[in-house]
């Protein structure tokens, strides 16, 4: 249903709008089918993993069947893939598990303050499904930006919850720990408030290094992190072992293979961007057509070759068939 009278007015504003007509019922599963980024087919990721292989330094034919055995098994172990359905079902469960902790703390949902370190990143974004997925008030969740807001914020007998979709490094929930800390120096005792890190998925690394600086703030028994998704370190270096790729040039020891419906972490691995450039994640792309990842930090040389030879490949079976 359009309402004609306001297009009317608004197209004589300026205004030129763009009407999307959906010719199912707004179902959960069709808008979630709406979301979702065009996926990448069973024979582009094989044909892909043949790219890596063939593109590395291994040319005996033993060795290459060998090294993709390896890339199927790393895959299996190592990839995480999140759908809107995943995200919905995690922050569904997330939510709940909140709560409960909420209550271990002797206090309620009522008391809960779900902080946006800043607006425009993945913070926002996780903050506003988990807001409409768990019919959370708007007014609940505020942007550590927003200093007319945040400044008046007053946090006695709070929990202070900090949503994030992963987080890999914890360089960012960090930073925004150690400014809530100092902001409203929590070592006093007179503000009985808490602060849960909520991460849907976090790295073995970055949850110690979160929980060693909560304990070097004195907090060991007021903050905490809660998560859906523990990722281990050790499966995480597989990938440079088997083809002798590294990931982003900051986080050379890591080899993530993360994928959400709207981004790929900064320190995925290379092998991990060209799957999320192949999931057709658009706007991560450079502005000049090149499928070059100008967002994709992990998207380096190594990378550029793997999708080359994707390409060629591709190309081939097109030809062939």
């Amino acid at each position: 249903y359009i309402d004609n009278e306001k297009l009317v007015r608004i197209k004589a504003l300026g205004i030129k709008p763009i009407i999307i007509n959906n010719e199912k019922a707004a179902t959960p599963q069709n808008i979630y089918n709406q979301l979702r980024p065009e996926q990448m087919t069973k024979k582009e990721l094989n044909i892909l993993i043949d790219a890596a292989i063939l593109t590395s330094q291994y040319t005996n034919k033993e060795e290459q069947i060998q090294k993709k055995e390896e890339i199927v098994k790393y895959l299996k172990d190592s990839l995480n893939v999140y759908t809107p359905e995943r995200i919905s079902r995690e922050l569904k469960n997330m939510h709940k598990e909140i709560n409960n902790t909420v209550m271990e703390l002797g206090k309620s949902p009522n008391d809960i303050i779900y902080l946006i370190p800043e607006s425009g990143k993945s913070y926002d974004m996780i903050g506003y499904q988990y807001q409409l997925i768990n019919n959370i008030p708007k007014d609940k969740f505020v942007t550590i930006e927003s200093p007319h807001k945040f400044n008046r914020l007053n946090i006695k007998d709070k929990v202070l919850v900090i949503l994030d979709d992963c987080s890999l490094s914890g360089t960012s929930l960090i930073d925004g720990e150690n400014f809530i800390y100092d902001k409203y120096s929590l070592m006093a005792n007179d503000k009985n408030s808490n602060i849960i890190f909520a991460p849907l998925l976090i790295s073995e690394y970055a949850n110690d290094r979160i929980n060693k600086n909560i304990h070097s703030w004195n907090r060991k028994n007021k903050d905490c992190i809660i998560t859906t998704n523990i990722i281990s370190d050790s499966t995480n270096n597989q990938l440079k072992r088997i083809i002798g790729e590294s990931g982003w040039y900051q986080h050379k020891n890591e080899s993530f293979c993360v994928i959400f419906p709207y981004m790929c972490p900064d320190n995925n691995s290379e092998f991990a961007a060209n799957i999320g450039l192949m999931h057709n994640i658009s706007y991560r792309k450079a502005s000049n057509n090149s499928v070059y990842g100008e967002n994709i930090k992990s998207y380096l040389s190594r990378a550029k070759e793997i999708e080359q030879k994707t390409e060629e490949l591709l190309k081939q079976e097109s030809i062939n068939n």
